[in-house]
Order: structure tokens, then C-alpha cells, then sequence
């Protein structure tokens, strides 16, 4: 099974290219949902697989992007709210892995 890293870039990748290249790899966490959904059933670990198109939206989404999806009508203030708390859990978890990593790094012991 082929790993990709949310904070892998290809090198060069800038402007539209860049953006395609988010899109890709959000969508490609969001296929098991897909397919749980036009199913009706739970083949893939539906937390599993949201956990990590949630990891990617807190690379890049912001309350300020949120709160234009809700001025757009896009989403209600709940649902903004709800996402924007996922948002911040993953956002320290991933702060967490990046402290630990360098952690890591700078452990001669390890």
C-alpha cells in the first residue's frame, strides 16, 4: 500500500500545480469514505480514514475559511463549529509528532 506523507510536496509544484496536488491527496484520503457511503457499508475504518482528510484540512484551513463557507451558505455554524474543533485536535496532535520527531533528532542516545 503506497504512504503519503500530508506534508510531502513534490519539488516545484507551485501555484495551480500545488493546489492540484492537495486536492489529489485529500481526495485520495477520502475514497474509503466514498465507497463506505455508496455502499451503505463500513468496509474501511470510517475514523480511520476521516482522521486523515481531517490531518490535511489542518495544514491548509482556517476559521477564517471556515467562517466564508458559512457566509457562502455553504455549511451552518454548527458544522463550522464541529469542523473547526477537529481541526485544532489534529493541529496539536500534529504538533506534537513535530516536536517528537525533533525530539528525536537531537537524542544522541536514540
Amino acid at each position: 500500500m503506497m504512504v503519503m506523507h500530508l506534508t510531502h510536496r513534490p519539488k516545484g509544484f507551485k501555484g495551480l500545480a500545488l493546489f492540484v496536488w492537495r486536492s489529489f491527496v485529500v481526495m485520495f484520503h477520502a475514497i474509503p469514505l466514498y465507497v463506505n457511503r455508496l455502499l451503505g457499508a463500513d468496509l474501511f475504518d470510517p475514523e480511520k480514514h476521516r482522521a486523515g482528510v481531517v490531518r490535511f484540512m489542518a495544514h491548509y484551513i482556517t476559521g477564517p475559511d471556515l467562517q466564508e463557507q458559512v457566509d457562502l451558505g455553504k455549511m451552518t455554524q454548527e458544522d463550522a463549529v464541529a469542523i473547526s474543533g477537529e481541526i485544532i485536535q489534529a493541529r496539536k496532535l500534529l504538533l506534537q509528532e513535530k516536536e517528537e520527531a525533533k525530539a528525536d533528532e537531537c537524542d544522541p542516545a536514540a
